[in-house]
């Protein structure tokens, strides 16, 4: 009892810390990544001590833990920090997907992550408050603001609005499966915070993954309503282009996806064997991903670490929509909507970063009994 209260302790302050590469004051200095990733080293073995171990079911998983290490060598890669960066992806693809997805599992793991998330969605509201009372704030995109409404979006404490958006999106996806179970104010409350914040950071990539979310929550209880609600979307995407302002193209997307392709396919079978902005340094581009995760991943590993990252999703939602648990029902819509914000920001499976480890631990609790 008291190695597993250890080990969800130690979860606990991972994904605290995970937070750490998005923060302004250290904007993904090596230390922000060191420190999760130290305690995720430690997870390690306190896992195989609690008997948690990988199933038949993570097939896909063990293939991807593998591949990277594999692909790395057969790159003929020489740097050796990204040699230490596989190998923790590794382990922390383990640590993610099986340790710390059965820790969070309970209805004590939930309210953590809740709290935790919500944590920066009030933070970004705050800041916004600030901001329109005329006070010093942070966390505002002041280069912008929301069409129609006129209010500059918000970003929190983390570094990027499409990194804030996910962790609001996230927040509320808890704080509805909480709210759904128990039908607490506290949960309803911070769903509307949550919910709040996720539409004004103004990301795109969110509200598509929120759309998602609900379009798959309603129908998988009512099928006869997609087709009404997918119409509903469509007429308020054509009713309301300027919000979501669709001239204004993908945000450089459109650019460097292509380009990613390309880098991944010099290289198919392995990658390249190094990070997505060393390699891109190569062709004087200047972002450090793609902001796709499956192309970044192709990119360091091929094509076969590509597949082997779809199947992770693809298993994770096949073993959820066979179950009738209320964890299972909530994963369903929540695993496309992650996959949706997976095409659009960089989450690394096994990653010391929070948009990675709760990919992971959300992905993992589709393989739990």
């Amino acid at each position: 009892m008291k190695k597993f209260s250890l080990l969800f302790e130690a979860s606990s302050l991972t994904v605290v810390l995970s937070s750490l590469p998005y923060l302004y004051f250290l904007k993904g200095q090596p230390l922000a990544y060191f420190i999760p990733g130290a305690i995720i080293v430690f997870l390690f073995p306190l896992g195989f001590l609690n008997s948690i171990l990988p199933t038949e079911k993570h097939l896909a998983l063990l293939l991807y833990i593998l591949w990277m290490p594999l692909a790395y060598i057969f790159s003929g890669s020489s740097s050796g920090s990204f040699a230490l960066r596989t190998v923790g992806y590794s382990v922390g693809a383990y640590v993610a997907f099986v340790v710390m997805a059965r820790v969070f599992s309970g209805k004590k793991g939930f309210l953590f992550l809740e709290i935790f998330l919500s944590f920066f969605s009030a933070a970004g509201l705050v800041f916004l408050l600030f901001y329109l009372a005329g006070l010093p704030s942070v966390g505002i995109m002041f280069n912008m603001r929301i069409p129609y409404l006129g209010l500059k979006p918000i970003k929190s404490l983390v570094f990027g609005p499409n990194y804030f958006s996910a962790l609001a999106f996230m927040g509320f996806a808890l704080s509805y499966y909480l709210w759904r179970e128990s039908t607490r104010f506290f949960h309803l409350g911070l769903l509307a915070a949550n919910l709040l914040a996720l539409f004004l950071s103004f990301s795109r990539a969110a509200y598509l993954a929120l759309a998602v979310f609900l379009l798959v929550e309603i129908t998988v209880k009512k099928p006869r309503l997609f087709l009404p609600l997918l119409a509903l979307l469509l007429a308020f995407i054509i009713a309301f282009p300027g919000f979501l302002q669709l001239k204004k193209g993908m945000t450089g997307r459109e650019v460097i996806w292509p380009l990613a392709w390309e880098l991944m396919m010099e290289a198919p079978v392995v990658g390249w064997g190094a990070e997505v902005k060393t390699v891109f340094a190569r062709t004087n581009i200047k972002w450090s991903s793609a902001h796709n995760s499956f192309l970044d991943f192709g990119i360091m590993y091929g094509l076969p670490g590509i597949v082997l990252y779809f199947f992770i999703f693809v298993a994770a939602f096949s073993f959820s929509f066979r179950k009738k648990d209320p964890l299972h029902r909530f994963l369903i819509p929540l695993i496309p909507s992650i996959f949706v914000l997976s095409l659009f920001s960089t989450f690394v499976a096994g990653g010391f970063s929070i948009g990675s480890v709760l990919t992971g631990i959300f992905l993992g609790m589709g393989f739990l009994e």
